[in-house]
């Protein structure tokens, strides 16, 4: 589940975690998720790619490099045993950003 913290995560759990993330194909993973990110931001925002002023233009790719710097640096917890499929994991994580973002805009 993308809203694991990790309060749970060993340093060696942190340590796989960044293993398998070192050995992603960046190249295919990263578009995927910068699409997934500007669906949602569009779906959230009334077709803008960005959630407002009040985001200061956080961009899609902001969105998921917060993410990917967030699971790597052992503030999002990531279980791959759980969720195999990074790009799955790393989807609900913007979904959850993202609508975390707008509804403090929104109140």
């Amino acid at each position: 589940m993308a809203s694991d913290k990790s309060k749970d995560q060993t340093p060696e759990q942190l340590s796989r975690v960044k293993e398998i993330m070192d050995r992603q194909d960046w190249n295919d993973l990263l578009p995927r998720l910068v699409r997934m990110s500007l669906y949602l931001l569009r779906a959230k925002s009334g077709g803008t790619p960005t959630l407002g002023s009040a985001s200061a233009g956080k961009t899609a790719e902001d969105y998921v490099m917060d993410a990917i710097i967030k699971v790597y640096k052992g503030e999002r917890r990531w279980d791959p045993d759980k969720q195999p499929n990074l790009l799955f994991y790393f989807m609900g994580v913007l979904r959850s950003q993202i609508g975390h973002e707008h509804q403090r805009l929104e109140s």
